[in-house]
């Protein structure tokens, strides 16, 4: 692998993703029924503020607060496209694999901060890996067809059945099975439920149980589901059929 293709990729990734955060306000921001987020801004930025939408016109300390955010946003994809390219080399595929982080973190933030995922994400990334896996596929198309037709049909029946699950859960899904393919968005399925068990007994333990019929934003665990199985995908399925199918 050529050392400068891989602090490219990465360099690449990190500056975009400076502006991830503000996308997703903006998405946010641009809605009619603007909805109340977790934490932003602060009540001196409300109270101060009659419009307190501007990102960049808040008080120093969301300010503050955001710039962090922006620096957290860019560790988090610089370190997390070079440990995929790390392990997968620097190819198409990554380029691809980096844009599907770009959506990953744009909606885990606006589904923490309002429970929404917009479907100016999902619908705009399910017609761009569309497109590109009709050029690009290391699997059959068929394949990517299929995992994201499933994907969508199993969340949006399973969402409709339990109550559990918004479609905006199931379109991120069936949006990310076009890079992923089968059977790593099953993968990605399982670890988001096994993510979103852990992170549901650490509210219990620390006593902030969650209360029956209290919002869950679900699309962070996909989101984190999508890239483990993505890097790690192979090795997490043969560890698991390993334990039906041991020799």
């Amino acid at each position: 692998m050529d050392s400068w293709l891989f602090w490219l990729i990465g360099v690449v990734g990190i500056l975009i993703a400076r502006w991830l955060p503000v996308i997703a306000w903006l998405s946010l921001a641009g809605r009619p029924d603007k909805p109340e987020l977790a934490g932003w801004p602060c009540s001196t930025c409300k109270g101060e503020r009659e419009d307190h939408w501007h990102f960049f016109q808040w008080n120093s300390c969301c300010r503050d607060k955001a710039s962090g955010l922006q620096t957290g946003v860019q560790a988090v994809a610089g370190l997390s496209i070079w440990l995929f390219t790390a392990e997968r080399g620097v190819n198409v595929e990554a380029w691809i694999h980096l844009l599907l982080f770009w959506f990953l973190i744009i909606v885990t933030l606006t589904d923490y901060w309002s429970g929404l995922i917009p479907n100016l994400f999902t619908y705009s990334g399910m017609v761009l890996f569309f497109l590109l896996r009709m050029v690009f596929h290391p699997q059959p198309f068929i394949h990517y067809l299929l995992a994201s037709l499933s994907a969508f049909a199993g969340l949006f029946i399973l969402g409709r059945v339990t109550g559990g699950l918004g479609g905006g859960d199931a379109k991120l899904l069936a949006m990310a099975a076009w890079v992923i393919g089968w059977p790593h968005v099953a993968t990605a399925f399982w670890l988001a439920i096994a993510s979103a068990c852990l992170y549901i007994g650490w509210k219990a333990l620390r006593r902030q149980p969650l209360r029956a019929g209290q919002p869950f934003p679900f699309g962070p665990h996909l989101a984190l589901g999508v890239y483990v199985a993505s890097l790690w995908g192979d090795c997490l399925l043969d560890w698991y059929l390993s334990w039906f199918f041991s020799i």
